[in-house]
């Protein structure tokens, strides 16, 4: 009290208008925005909504959570939801190399085989990335050697395009085409040479690549070697064409 009395009248009333100021603005606040009151019209808030199942085995296949995927597949949920609007739970768990959540999703019965709007595949996308163990789990499941996205070609273009030669050797065991071609007649042997995957080409070649094809405008992987002017790539198709004992190639002329 004597604190006050020393601040003036003045001061006093300032401190007691700031009070009935916090007063009233508090009580003008809706009851249930303070936290610990109930909402006004008494009922306890809503609780959360939970995510569908789907969506849950989705976001742990996508984590590579094999506990949880486990758990959640004994309660068979769907197995094809696309949270993302685009992939499976299988797609996406393939697509991160996650072999043992790829194991359980396809003993559950996931489809394999799935495609996209644009003709993209999991088996691509596991090709992109190099996980070849995942690429022998997809093909014995039922995934389309030869599926083609409508511009970057099959699972083994795109990996011979992003230099995963041991997923192109893999690929190729299991029995993909090794003149696949992109939709401008390039095969992967020449994507190969043109982007300067020598290894990858290399496997091609033993494999049995046709040197000789030729791409729209009479394109070919000697004329693409020779343009790289790297002399290893050269000798490597001069050795394929003089070698090679296979069918004779397509020539695509048109642009």
């Amino acid at each position: 009290m004597r604190r006050i009395a020393s601040l003036g009248f003045g001061a006093v009333v300032a401190v007691a208008l700031v009070a009935c100021m916090a007063s009233a603005t508090l009580a003008a606040e809706p009851a249930d925005t303070r936290r610990g009151t109930p909402p006004a019209n008494g009922n306890p808030a809503a609780p959360a909504p939970t995510m569908e199942p789907g969506v849950l085995l989705w976001e742990a296949a996508a984590q590579g959570d094999v506990d949880t995927v486990r758990t959640l597949l004994a309660d068979h949920p769907p197995l094809e939801t696309q949270p993302d609007n685009r992939r499976t739970p299988l797609w996406v768990a393939a697509s991160e190399g996650y072999t043992e959540v790829v194991a359980l999703l396809i003993a559950a019965g996931a489809n394999a085989a799935v495609v996209g709007t644009m003709g993209g595949t999991p088996l691509m996308e596991a090709a992109m990335a190099g996980h070849t163990q995942v690429l022998e789990q997809m093909v014995h499941a039922g995934a389309n050697l030869e599926a083609r996205h409508w511009r970057a070609g099959t699972a083994l273009m795109q990996a011979a395009l992003h230099d995963r030669h041991e997923a192109v050797r893999t690929l190729i065991a299991l029995g993909a085409d090794v003149n696949t071609a992109d939709h401008h007649h390039s095969t992967v042997l020449m994507e190969c040479i043109k982007f300067g995957h020598t290894e990858s080409a290399r496997i091609l070649v033993a494999a049995g690549a046709n040197p000789n094809n030729a791409a729209r405008g009479g394109v070919t992987a000697l004329k693409l070697a020779k343009k790289s002017a790297d002399p290893e790539l050269i000798r490597l198709v001069e050795e394929a064409i003089a070698n090679y004992k296979g069918p004779a190639a397509p020539v695509h002329t048109g642009h």
